[in-house]
């Protein structure tokens, strides 16, 4: 069967007016201001998270029944901050499947970490590329880390995208704001390996005070419908908590389902613990990571 791919396209801002509606409750910050702070609070997220690394334990399932098949994968996964390039790229760099060791292995993201000079684009998706193929089941893919979200919500993109207020939550004794999103221009964030556009929608729970991040959802449909596979849809969310020691809100959970006509269900569920950063101007300041091993 042929393994399908979904791609992370990388794309500029188009000229577009934001399409935002109008708040409901004159009392309340209007949902511009919110999504003004969000868009601040990303900005000043990316250098904080820029250079640090977690664990990763990955779970992934595909099939039923006799067909079952699971996978985990104990990885270093990290946002890198890339000279030249505007976007989040989250890269997982996979050093256990199963409880075995990747044969030839060393912890090439923390290398890179190591290293004063600038991260290599090249050398770093070379490892993203690297880890995907420990990814199981019949659909590939490689938009499976929380690097989507903080691209998607990315200021840069906010034109992109068509805001409502959903309502208010309450997450963690936090009272957030839940925002609805649809991505309408083209080309999309994310497509197909033929070029196929395939737009998100979902939801972002916001700090409507502070602009941060708590929670988002991303669905995709019927994004394999042309290539004659049926329905499909998938949907990932990604969950933020405070870490103690960083004093900022850092990934800490990630699910994701598929389901594809004609190649059934795979699903996954990751779980992110000891963060740490490492420094960019003196090895002094680097703080050894934790082996995973």
């Amino acid at each position: 069967m042929r393994h399908l791919v979904i791609g992370a396209a990388v794309v500029s801002a188009l000229a577009l007016s934001p399409n935002i509606a109008p708040a409901q409750d004159s009392g309340a910050p209007s949902l511009t201001e919110v999504l003004d702070r969000m868009g601040a609070y990303l900005a000043r997220y990316s250098e904080q998270l820029s250079r640090t690394v977690a664990n990763e334990h990955y779970k992934q399932t595909t099939g039923s029944g006799p067909t079952y098949v699971e996978a985990l994968l104990d990885s270093e996964f990290g946002v890198l901050k890339i000279p030249g390039y505007q976007g989040w790229l989250g890269f997982r760099d996979v050093l256990k499947v199963n409880g075995r060791d990747v044969q030839d292995h060393d912890s090439q993201l923390e290398q890179l970490l190591l290293s004063p000079a600038p991260v290599p684009l090249n050398q770093a998706r070379r490892i993203a590329e690297a880890s995907a193929l420990h990814n199981i089941g019949a659909l590939q893919r490689n938009i499976n880390n929380p690097a989507l979200v903080l691209e998607l919500f990315d200021r840069r993109n906010r034109p992109r995208l068509h805001f409502t207020k959903d309502g208010e939550d309450t997450v963690d004794q936090m009272r957030v704001w839940v925002i609805r999103y649809e991505e309408q221009a083209k080309p999309t964030l994310i497509t197909t390996p033929q070029g196929r556009d395939v737009p998100t929608f979902g939801q972002v729970w916001v700090d409507p005070i502070t602009g941060e991040l708590i929670r988002a959802e991303v669905n995709i449909k019927d994004f394999f419908a042309a290539v004659g596979f049926g329905a499909s849809k998938a949907q990932m969310r990604v969950y933020f908590k405070e870490d103690a020691k960083l004093r900022f809100w850092v990934p800490s959970r990630l699910t994701e389902r598929y389901e594809v006509g004609g190649l059934g269900l795979v699903t996954g569920e990751a779980t992110y613990t000891n963060y740490r950063q490492f420094g960019t101007e003196t090895h002094e300041e680097f703080v050894p990571p934790a082996a995973v091993r």
